[in-house]
């Protein structure tokens, strides 16, 4: 992958990118940090056979960092990232917006039950993911603006 691609690739992710290194290195939180080492565990067991561990230059944005070669992002990141999924999912988004191309992509969970539906009539829609988000992004900022109000309402 070219920086040009990478940087490009990081920019259209920063949101994601930025709530993983923040719940990962900022913000521990008991909850998000169990189970990024849930997800870390999947990941690391390479059952997809995705997961680089050394962060080869044309698999990983940060070589030598342990990735996934299907994303490119860095595992600790991504794991610790609360409206991220496993990168199978991408494979049947893609596959979903093929047969259905007015879906709304961005809809993890609706896009979730479509592709549920098409399995269950018997559509193959590639491997399932092995792990998904633990909020969507509008919950996630719900819980921030909490997060906020309660550390600074006055005492």
């Amino acid at each position: 992958m070219e920086w040009k691609q990478k940087l490009q690739e990081a920019w259209e992710n920063r949101g994601k990118i930025a709530n993983g290194f923040w719940n990962a290195y900022v913000m521990h939180k008991p909850e998000i940090d169990a189970e990024a080492a849930r997800r870390k565990a999947i990941c690391e067991s390479n059952v997809c056979g995705l997961y680089d561990p050394i962060g080869k230059p044309e698999t990983s944005m940060i070589p030598g960092q342990p990735a996934c070669s299907r994303c490119s992002c860095n595992i600790h990141a991504k794991v610790h990232c609360t409206y991220c999924y496993c990168a199978l999912l991408d494979n049947q988004l893609l596959r979903l917006k093929e047969l259905q191309p007015d879906t709304n992509t961005a809809d993890i969970p609706a896009c979730q039950e479509a592709i549920q539906k098409l399995q269950s009539e018997g559509v193959s829609m590639g491997p399932d993911p092995l792990w998904t988000v633990m909020f969507t992004k509008e919950q996630d900022d719900i819980l921030n603006a909490k997060r906020y109000e309660e550390q600074f309402k006055s005492k």
